[in-house]
């Protein structure tokens, strides 16, 4: 398991939602800003990332030239609460203000998990 990547949820359950998926969105904005020269814990165990996850550390921090909003986005990401994280259509809004998801990000996936 990449344990570096995985939301405090699902290391303590083992289940995946759409809410650690956002997590894990916002390792990957945080993997295009580092360029991936590092991965979110450096120099951390496996067992030292997930301890640090669960007790609310959220992943280094991004390069000093990243931009703010890319930034914030991350931090919202991060939230520790599951619930108190945006969905994928709050992002896709904040992203790309005044468009409209191309498709209902919140339903379609539990569509297609069912078929």
């Amino acid at each position: 398991m990449p344990v570096k990547w995985l939301s405090p949820e699902t290391l303590k359950s083992g289940v995946f939602t759409k809410k650690s998926d956002v997590w894990s969105f916002g390792i990957l904005i945080w993997e295009i800003f580092t360029r991936c020269k590092t991965d979110p814990f450096p120099n951390e165990s496996n067992h030292e990332a997930k301890q640090k996850i669960l007790s609310g550390k959220a992943p280094l921090s991004p390069p000093p030239e990243t931009h703010k909003f890319a930034v914030v986005v991350m931090n919202l990401c991060f939230v520790q609460v599951p619930n108190d994280r945006p969905d994928f259509t709050a992002i896709f809004k904040l992203l790309i203000p005044g468009e409209t998801p191309p498709i209902d990000a919140n339903n379609e996936w539990d569509t297609y998990a069912t078929k």
